[in-house]
Order: C-alpha cells, then sequence, then structure tokens
C-alpha cells in the first residue's frame, strides 16, 4: 500500500520523461514534498559542507505541464 498522495503529475511524450511531485500521506502538514522524475538522462550533483545540491535537466514541455515554466509558443 502506497502512502504517497499526489499534488501533480506531467508527462512528456516526445522525451519519455515524468515527473511526479508528491508527499506522504502519513507525515504532518509541514513536511517536505517529493520530486520524483524519471527519463532523465542529465544530472550533476555537487556536496559541499553547506549541502547537496542536485541539478536535473528535464524537457521544457514536461516543465510546462508542472506550471514550473509558462507553455512554450508555437510558431506560425
Amino acid at each position: 500500500m502506497s502512502t504517497k498522495a499526489s499534488i501533480k503529475y506531467g508527462v512528456d511524450e516526445a522525451s519519455g520523461m515524468s515527473a511526479h511531485l508528491y508527499e506522504e500521506c502519513l507525515a504532518p502538514p509541514d513536511s517536505a514534498v517529493f520530486l520524483e522524475i524519471s527519463g532523465v538522462s542529465e544530472v550533476s550533483v555537487d556536496v559541499s559542507p553547506q549541502g547537496t545540491t542536485v541539478t536535473v535537466a528535464i524537457a521544457r514541455e514536461l516543465a510546462a505541464k508542472l506550471g514550473l515554466v509558462p507553455p512554450t509558443m508555437i510558431e506560425r
């Protein structure tokens, strides 16, 4: 049985990437949320005394579906 409660989910058919933003339904309301991205081909991880930085390249259309960037304009 899953304890994930979906907040947002999106798929980019062109790249095959998908993203799932979710929270643990049994966690307190002020708990962290999680972003799971599948189909990624470009990732970098930097570790420093201040913490870890993870950078993931995702398709612009997927970012638009998640509401992270405005929808792209299709030129005619």
